[in-house]
């Protein structure tokens, strides 16, 4: 199933340093997030800020993931 324009699905497993204090889980391959703002790393490599949120819409997670993590 095609996901709306501002959301993606995460395919890879993210470094526990990129991943926001106030989350309430860990992230895993295949949660559908949000899509905030592109940034890059210190390097140039394109990232992107997301959140994952819960049914009700509260926060489940935010990070920010590399491109090629996330489709």
């Amino acid at each position: 199933m095609a996901l709306p324009l501002n959301m993606a699905r995460l395919v890879a497993n993210i470094d526990p340093g990129r991943v926001e204090p106030s989350s309430s889980v860990a992230p895993a391959v295949g949660d559908v997030v949000q899509l905030d703002q592109g940034t890059q790393d210190e390097d140039g490599r394109p990232m992107s800020l997301v959140y994952c949120r819960n049914p009700d819409g509260s926060l489940r997670w935010g990070a920010l993931v590399y491109d090629h993590e996330i489709e």
